[in-house]
């Protein structure tokens, strides 16, 4: 008889092309093998985004609606405690902490990534546009030096 847990790592990633994201996350807790091979999967199938609702009281695990299955999921995921998130694109998540600190997050892989700091404030610029920011054109309208 087979051992399922042995399958090629080839077949494994073909396999993960054709799982929603539920099944990719059951997929990834059948052995150490699938779960490592569907950690690499950074780019799930196309499917209706997930909404991120928040934290569950409880169980302080991040909650995620599903509207293809009309399905709330409670998810740990640590890397969001004390996170505000500001929004997503691609299944990257924009999280911002209480000290101001933005960070990428991509939620299936654990992938994250820090961002620099936002440029101080400029009482000179227009808030709603890039702008002029010492002496180098980020883009939209400067009001320096008019």
């Amino acid at each position: 008889m087979a051992n399922w847990s042995e399958l090629h790592t080839d077949v494994l990633q073909h396999l993960t092309s054709f799982l929603s994201l539920p099944d990719l996350h059951r997929f990834g807790a059948v052995c150490r093998n699938w779960h490592s091979v569907a950690r690499q999967n950074c780019h799930p199938p196309r499917q209706l985004p997930w909404l991120v609702l928040g934290e569950d009281d409880a169980t302080h695990k991040r909650k995620f609606f599903s509207l293809e299955e009309n399905r709330t999921y409670l998810i740990d995921i640590p890397e969001l405690q004390g996170q505000y998130l500001c929004g997503s694109s691609y299944g990257w998540l924009f999280t911002l902490d209480i000290e101001y600190n933005f960070r990428l997050l991509n939620p299936f892989t654990r992938k994250c990534y820090d961002l620099p700091p936002l440029p101080p404030y400029n009482p000179h610029c227009d808030n709603t546009k890039l702008c002029w920011i010492d002496g180098a054109q980020m883009g939209g309208k400067s009001h320096l030096g008019s």
